[in-house]
């Protein structure tokens, strides 16, 4: 009982919008269908709290059944379930919570991609280095390396998208399987709860319930992996071995015996509800694929886990990057110091020398490993590489110096003469990150757009039945 709570509001309203249909068609009179109608409006204004859930009954729906047959008695309470089965109460009222929830997803992904481009904003030009296993690799920007992580957000979201709209047909009506012989209207208890359309074939809408939301649980796993694998590279970056990336205080702890700890704590908690969201995806598709299709009970679940993810994980953690992504700090001086330190400008030197001296770029690869490896054994920073040197490394590869341009060398080894070299789309040039900017706010826009439009159909949908059952209520007591 205690894990069907939060389909209470659902189970009200598909029974509302099932009255309102069964007297459309004339199958309720209009003094039985005000009187259920009235009994509804009284149980939902209790709320969840308040209403009397006996676990006697073994569910929401079957309580509020029991309630109705108390209020009016078998012949009037007694109709509420008629031409559906218990699986379709259950299965409806789970799917419409889990769509409530997805619209709360997918308004904070949009919000989290606003902060993180706000962010982008102020670090067109802050210059630090990109890893690959760990190494400093290329020179980048803080604004680059944000940017990816909002087009991988942009990625989930369009994922989510397409399970919206599969989670936003609806299953109503179906019985257990075989349809019924009483004149329904399933199209117009769809429209009345805001479904998009109808899972048609009544036996898949009945006995794969849970297939939609099975693949919600897929592509909210791959969201909160995306989610730890941002903070996983972030992480690093926080420590006094790296050093230019901070955090509010707030979203640190310090340690109950080391005084002089800043721990980025917080991060944490991303990977243990990445992780958590992978069990709930696993124990989702697990239910799906060990239910034979005759026998529904576990089924029924996968809805309550979609929406267990969703609050318990998903949402919070959400919340938890947005809150944290303000208060993010990168000292520049060090950041860019770093990104010139290590080497990073060797594919760059490389690309100079190849296109400078005519040479393959395997042979200037070549010509750039060995420059290295001499430099670091004489503990020479990149800053210091001559055209002595470069010529020392060519002699060794080629057997003659290759006399590279004075301006090229140094031009080659200045990390911010690379990243504004980069031209390309979606590249790391100052231009081209205004451009990709430019591009995310308009993708966001774009979303945040289609989610009001959702949420106003739901939002009319709502208000068609508020009137329709004040119609019908209202005729009686008039």
């Amino acid at each position: 009982m205690e894990t069907q709570k939060p389909t209470f509001k659902w189970v009200v309203r598909y029974n509302m919008a099932h009255v309102v249909m069964m007297h459309e068609q004339e199958v309720f009179s209009r003094e039985d269908s005000a009187k259920l109608l009235t009994g509804l409006r009284d149980i939902e204004a209790l709320g969840v709290e308040r209403f009397p859930l006996d676990p006697e009954y073994q569910g929401v729906h079957p309580a509020i059944e029991a309630a109705l047959v108390k209020r009016y008695g078998y012949e009037v309470g007694g109709r509420i379930l008629t031409g559906r089965a218990r699986g379709d109460v259950h299965h409806t009222a789970g799917r419409l919570t889990v769509r409530d929830k997805l619209i709360e997803v997918l308004d904070e992904i949009i919000a989290l991609r606003e902060v993180i481009l706000q962010l982008a904003e102020q670090h067109t030009e802050t210059i630090m280095p990109a890893y690959t296993w760990f190494q400093a690799a290329q020179p980048t920007t803080l604004a680059h390396d944000l940017l990816h992580i909002v087009e991988g957000f942009e990625a989930n979201f369009a994922h989510l998208k397409n399970n919206f709209r599969e989670v936003n047909l609806g299953t109503c009506e179906a019985g257990v399987g075989c349809g019924t012989d009483y004149p329904i209207n399933r199209e117009r208890v769809g429209e009345l709860l805001g479904f998009e359309g109808l899972v048609e074939n009544t036996k898949f809408a009945h006995r794969d319930m849970g297939i939609a939301e099975v693949f919600l649980l897929a592509d909210l796993a791959v969201l909160m992996g995306h989610l730890f694998r941002f903070t996983d590279d972030l992480y690093p970056m926080t420590s006094q071995e790296y050093g230019y990336i901070d955090f509010g205080d707030e979203w640190c702890t310090t340690s109950f015996i080391m005084p002089q700890k800043k721990n980025p704590t917080s991060f944490k908690s991303f990977r243990f509800k990445a992780l958590k969201a992978l069990s709930d995806a696993t124990m989702g598709i697990n239910t799906y694929f060990t239910s034979p299709s005759n026998m529904l009970g576990e089924m029924s679940h996968i809805a309550r886990i979609a929406v267990g993810c969703m609050d318990q994980q998903v949402i919070p953690a959400l919340r938890h990057m947005k809150g944290m992504m303000p208060t993010l700090t990168i000292n520049k001086e060090l950041a860019r110091e770093r990104a010139g330190a290590y080497f990073t400008q060797g594919t760059n030197l490389a690309d100079t020398i190849a296109r400078e001296k005519n040479l393959s770029f395997r042979t200037a690869h070549r010509i750039v490993g060995v420059l290295t490896r001499d430099a670091v054994k004489q503990n020479i920073k990149p800053a210091g590489i001559t055209l002595e040197m470069v010529d020392q490394a060519a002699q060794e590869i080629l057997g003659h110096p290759i006399r590279l341009d004075a301006k090229a060398l140094r031009d080659a080894l200045d990390p911010e003469v690379i990243v504004k070299s980069r031209k390309g789309t979606g590249s790391t040039g100052p231009e081209m990150i205004r451009n990709a900017i430019a591009n995310r706010k308009k993708a966001s826009a774009d979303d945040r757009h289609w989610l009001r439009e959702k949420s106003r159909v739901l939002e009319d949908a709502e208000t068609k039945l508020m009137r329709a059952v004040d119609a019908i209520v209202g005729a009686v007591s008039g």
